[in-house]
């Protein structure tokens, strides 16, 4: 079986292709579902291609699969009888609902948790680990570990001074504590790991060392060119020659000894290309030079060439000395901080989701057959890999192994990705992982990867999805033609990438119309063009309103979210629906900022500021009337303590004495019920109260501690709100793809070409750094000067490419209409490209600003109203929970009735152990269980074991208690109005399905309603045969068909 590649683009179906090779496979064998395992990108992809799974299912089932031209092909390429296919469908989706949990389609990272979970021993986790995803949960704890340890660790002090101090040297505003927090966010990464792993046998006082002899190096390169340039210039002396005698003069090769014979080092090295030139083509004359100079010349001019070839050796060393100790206090605290990270984890139990991909690595390194894989391999055969240009070096480095025993096994693989679209670099993302196949992208050369990429090299066969389902003709066409004329400055690298990159339109589908606007805004200053730029936007929006569409079919792309707060702010000044993510910030909301200023008057009485701020949300959540000014006099007059000043605001009866000292939740409910006093719903109050008890739960009880929390994160915290809505979406470029709408607005403007990274790590085998194996180097130019110019030109490559990538995923999102906008300057990247396009075609106009194609014109269907009965709360529920407490019964309660009724509470207790048995084998350990925990004592025991075993074993019941088949206890179900089944037992052998509910008690008219209402519910599953049986627990078990 093949390891199949889909090389898709923008639009091409990537995720009908993936929900057929799933279909394919677990139709052929309905029982396979469990072993297949689909990997996606996003939560909303997983949960899209599942959906998608169980729709084609039902249409499969029903019949109507096969008048849709989607499913056709899955129908064709299985070859199978039309009412064997439905059967299948119907035990593929049985299986599927009965074993949701099997049901392998994910994110890689929940993927890689529940392996991490599993084996939590083996990859050294604590067993019940925390996990964490916001990296602001553990950073500020590690700095303050950091400042905890200098000064009683000598080594510790010397490299974080060193670290500051060489931040400062740069000549830049320097907050240390700011410096560090991006900085250990950044070690929490994958970039480097790989690397810090092979010097974790380092101390910092190694580190401290490996300084000294750097900064020792560097000396001795510093003497060594000045002495070797003034031998030079010594040699030139003696022989009586002036500059001027030789090729270039000054400029020539004695003007370079001279000059570098009085080389301070502070600044860059003299230019040396005439001297080079000297060396390299045997040009050592100058014009003027006379026979007797020119003899002269030649009889030093070898001397002179073995000392200008020996400096630029030395300077070389120089260079490469003083850029590898210019990041050597990074590397030594990157180290430290790997150190901390674990001892975080051991203290407190919490993992950040990024450490997961790490500790598999850690396991796997170098094995052929990972322990840890070894039940993955068995439980999963098949792999389905979605989004893989944005897979990490590492995440690939941990599936691979599990996709070499698949294929050993000649089972059939599957990777989907698009490398136009791989824009995620800056979060670990490696494109040349997916452009390279099928060789192994930075393969090591050992024997294991040798081996594996000889696997994937025999099994490998790549598939085009060059069609384009997502956007109309015109739109299509002008992408075509916009990245075929960027193509022509492209290197040999990016080609690679964007060699297939023209897409057709689909047979049998009229895609004909579309429209595409290119707005190229001249302006004399920033604010001249921040204003264009704006007005042209809007009169995009309203020409686009009077073609009849509407402000939810557009979309505005932006880079930066501060652009997207403009534009938001903009067309809210203009009445335009607008949803953002600023719009949808919880600090926006006026009833959460008044909660927040009602916490820190709490938490500080005194303080007038606070007050002041207090009285002033009051008004703009409209909870009190009047002026400021008068509100605030009033206020300040009710004593030094200003907590009375609240009083009059509350709820009549209640006082904020009630919750002085309590958690921040209680505080919170407290005050939605007596401050705000609202029954009216809100969905910022909701999100808000939510955020309050996750951070409870986290350890943030006080106020102190939550107020702290807020403030780290209110700039983060935003309400998801589903699609669908009539308002105009605006995001980030990023956060769009895999998205589609029916008008873009890219705005674009400022997106210049920058690097992504800022380091390169790079293997050392060094006698005066002997043990340390690898090095961290600035990624400037000058690696240039080191012979690692490819290194910068592939990075330089790279950043084009991070550039070009989200330019393609914001000009492929249109269904309808594309709208550019950008600036006519050559130092925006973004507009350059929009003019060289232009140029290139022959459209382009001095004097002209907007270039169109096509015509603006609304196709396609209005959708309908939504009719889905969607759940409302009616009011805002908050009570407190003093107000809720009952006090319920254990099940030790049953045993002060036994003797009063004995049979029907012993068929209650029956009734309740039941749940908990499968099998008939298992009435001796449940039972067993309870009298271990003291709810039974023995001669109880054996009354309960033996009714028990009265209905296990009774003649019409056994076969619904053996092994082999598939048993749901208190299973419930929904039916499609919505009411709820939840019968005792469910038991499925083969196509049989039957409904059991056990009964106390006299027999009931309603007892078999009710089993017939589950069996009806049960029965519209698809099984052959459906039967229900109630079973009575009194003095003697009674079994009744239904």
């Amino acid at each position: 079986m093949p390891l199949l590649v889909y090389k898709s683009s923008a639009g091409s179906g990537k995720t009908t292709t993936l929900v057929r090779e799933y279909l394919k496979i677990t139709l052929r064998n309905p029982g396979d579902f469990r072993h297949v395992l689909a990997i996606t990108f996003t939560n909303k992809a997983a949960n899209e291609m599942k959906d998608r799974i169980l729709k084609t299912l039902k249409m499969l089932i029903d019949g109507t699969a096969w008048q849709s031209g989607e499913i056709m092909p899955l129908i064709d390429e299985l070859k199978l009888d039309k009412e064997i296919l439905k059967e299948r469908a119907i035990a593929l989706r049985t299986f599927i609902i009965h074993r949701y949990e099997e049901f392998a389609v994910s994110t890689i990272d929940a993927f890689v948790h529940r392996i991490v979970r599993t084996f939590a021993t083996d990859v050294k986790l604590p067993q019940n680990f925390e996990v964490v995803l916001d990296k602001d949960e553990i950073v500020p704890e590690i700095i303050s570990d950091l400042y905890q340890n200098m000064g009683s660790d000598t080594a510790l002090t010397q490299i974080m001074v060193k670290f500051v101090l060489s931040k400062i040297d740069d000549g830049k505003y320097y907050d240390p504590t700011a410096s560090l927090s991006k900085f250990i966010e950044k070690q929490m990464d994958e970039d480097g790991f790989q690397h810090l792993r092979k010097i974790e046998e380092l101390t910092l006082s190694d580190f401290i060392r490996y300084i000294s002899v750097l900064k020792s190096s560097l000396d001795k390169s510093k003497k060594s060119i000045l002495q070797q340039a003034q031998t030079a210039t010594e040699v030139v002396d003696n022989a009586s020659l002036e500059a001027g005698a030789f090729a270039g003069g000054k400029n020539g090769i004695a003007g370079y000894f001279g000059k570098m014979a009085v080389f301070t080092f502070s600044k860059p090295f003299p230019g040396k290309k005439t001297a080079d030139k000297t060396i390299n083509e045997d040009n050592w004359y100058s014009t003027k030079a006379n026979t007797a100079e020119k003899q002269t010349i030649d009889g030093i001019k070898t001397q002179l060439e073995e000392l200008y070839i020996s400096v630029q050796k030395e300077i070389k060393r120089y260079v490469f000395f003083k850029l590898l100790y210019s990041k050597i206090y990074s590397l030594a605290l990157a180290k430290e901080i790997r150190n901390l990270l674990t001892d975080f984890t051991d203290r407190t139990q919490k993992v950040h989701i990024s450490e997961f991909n790490k500790k598999i690595s850690d396991e796997i390194a170098g094995q052929p057959v990972p322990f840890i894989y070894e039940r993955l391999g068995r439980k999963y055969r098949y792999f389905l890999i979605d989004e893989f240009q944005d897979t990490s070096m590492l995440q690939w480095q941990n599936l691979l192994p599990l996709i070499e025993e698949s294929l050993s096994t000649n089972k059939f693989n599957m990777l989907v990705g698009d490398a136009k679209q791989a824009i995620y670099r800056f979060r670990n993302g490696e494109v040349e992982l997916f452009s390279s196949l099928p060789d192994i992208y930075q393969n090591d050369g050992s024997a294991l990867s040798m081996a594996r990429e000889k696997m994937l090299n025999n099994h490998y066969r790549k598939e085009m999805l060059g069609v384009n389902y997502r956007s109309l003709s015109e739109i299509v066409s002008f992408n075509n033609d916009f990245f075929e004329v960027l193509k022509s400055g492209f290197s040999e690298r990016l080609l690679k990438i964007y060699k297939d990159h023209q897409q057709k339109l689909p047979k049998g589908i009229d895609k004909s119309g579309g429209f595409v606007q290119l707005d190229l805004i001249e302006a004399e200053s920033a604010d001249d063009f921040a204003g264009k730029r704006l007005e042209i936007i809007k009169s995009n929006i309203d020409k686009l309103l009077e073609k009849q569409f509407h402000f939810g079919d557009i979309c505005i792309l932006t880079r930066t979210n501060k652009s997207a707060v403009e534009i938001a702010s903009f067309l809210l000044e203009h009445q335009m629906k607008v949803v953002s993510s600023e719009s949808l910030l919880l600090t926006n909301s006026p009833d959460v900022r008044l909660l927040i200023a009602f916490f820190k008057l709490l938490l500080h009485p005194r303080e007038k500021i606070l007050l002041a701020e207090f009285i002033q949300q009051l008004l703009e959540s409209g909870k009190a009337e009047g002026t400021f000014h008068g509100l605030f006099t009033k206020a300040l007059n009710s004593g030094v303590n200003y907590l009375s000043a609240i009083q009059p605001y509350l709820k009549e009866g209640s006082s904020f004495t009630r919750i002085i000292g309590r958690p921040v939740y209680e505080v919170a409910e407290f005050a939605v019920r007596n401050l705000l006093q609202t029954e009216e719903v809100n969905v910022f109050l909701q999100y808000f109260l939510d955020f309050v008890f996750s951070a409870q739960e986290s350890g943030k009880e006080t106020l102190e501690d939550f107020i702290t929390l807020w403030e780290d994160k209110k700039e983060k915290l935003f309400i998801s709100m589903p699609s669908g809505g009539d308002a105009i979406q605006i995001m980030t470029a990023h956060k769009a793809k895999g998205l589609k709408f029916e008008v873009v607005i890219a705005d674009l403007y400022k997106t210049r070409i920058r690097n992504t990274k800022t380091e390169h790590w790079i293997d050392l085998e060094m006698e005066e750094l002997d043990g340390l194996s690898v090095g961290l180097l600035p990624l400037t130019k000058g690696l240039e000067d080191i012979g690692m110019k490819d290194v910068v030109e592939e990075e330089d490559d790279k950043n084009v490419l991070d550039f070009l990538n989200l330019v393609y995923v914001a000009f492929t999102r249109p269904v309808q209409a594309l709208f550019a906008v950008g600036k006519d300057d050559k130092k925006d990247n973004f507009g350059a490209y929009l003019k060289q396009y232009l140029e290139k075609k022959m459209l382009w106009q001095e004097g002209s600003q907007s270039y169109s194609f096509g015509e603006l014109v609304y196709k396609g269907k209005r959708k309908a109203a939504d009719t889905k009965d969607n759940i409302r709360l009616e009011k805002m529920i908050s009570t407190s929970w003093e107000d809720l407490i009952r006090i319920a019964p254990s099940e030790e309660v049953y045993w002060e009735l036994l003797d009063s009724k004995p049979a029907r509470t012993y068929g209650n207790l029956v009734h309740n152990m039941l749940a908990k048995v499968q099998f008939a084998d298992d009435v001796d350990d449940v039972v067993e269980q309870y009298r271990l925990n003291g709810l039974l004592d023995n001669s109880e025991a054996e009354k309960i074991k033996s009714l028990m075993k009265s209905v296990v074993n009774h003649t019409a019941l056994k076969m619904y208690f053996s092994q082999g088949t598939m048993v749901k206890n208190e299973t419930e179900l929904l039916d499609e109005n919505g009411k709820m089944h939840r019968p005792d037992r469910v038991v499925i052998r083969g196509d049989e399905l039957c409904v059991i509910d056990y009964k106390t008690g006299a027999k009931s008219e309603s007892h078999k309603n009710q089993i017939g209402a589950y069996a009806n519910a049960f029965g519209k599953l698809g099984y052959g045969r459906v039967s229900s049986k109630l079973v009575y627990l009194n003095d003697e078990v009674e079994v009744v068909e239904v």
